[in-house]
């Protein structure tokens, strides 16, 4: 897995959801002809879903950037230069706890 994805601690979250699943599917279902197959293609499939959820986060990130910039023309003032005022530290903390982003991000 590292190799496929050249992410050591993404791979190792793949394997556990993948390990995970088994343990939730296998004694239900029955073990598969080819566990390490199954192991492999369901950490596989749960590695792209990261990289897909990592990558719509970020344009969901940057298109929320560019609105707020773009909500604000012709004052000077955008995300990096402004001025930090007292209201907006409880902004900050609302948009990182925002629903729309991804519950491994929000702290972060």
């Amino acid at each position: 897995m590292v190799r496929r994805g050249g992410d050591f601690a993404a791979a190792e979250d793949a394997v556990q959801e993948a390990l995970l699943a088994a343990a939730r599917q296998w004694p239900t279902q029955g073990v598969p002809d080819n566990p390490d197959a199954w192991l492999v293609t369901v950490a596989s499939r749960r590695l792209v879903d990261a990289w897909r959820s990592d990558a719509s986060r970020a344009a969901r990130e940057a298109r929320v950037a560019a609105e707020d910039v773009r909500l604000r023309p012709g004052t000077g003032s955008t995300l990096t230069d402004a001025e930090p005022g007292p209201d907006e530290q409880l902004t900050l903390m609302l948009l990182c706890c925002h629903p729309a982003l991804s519950p491994r991000r929000r702290w972060l």
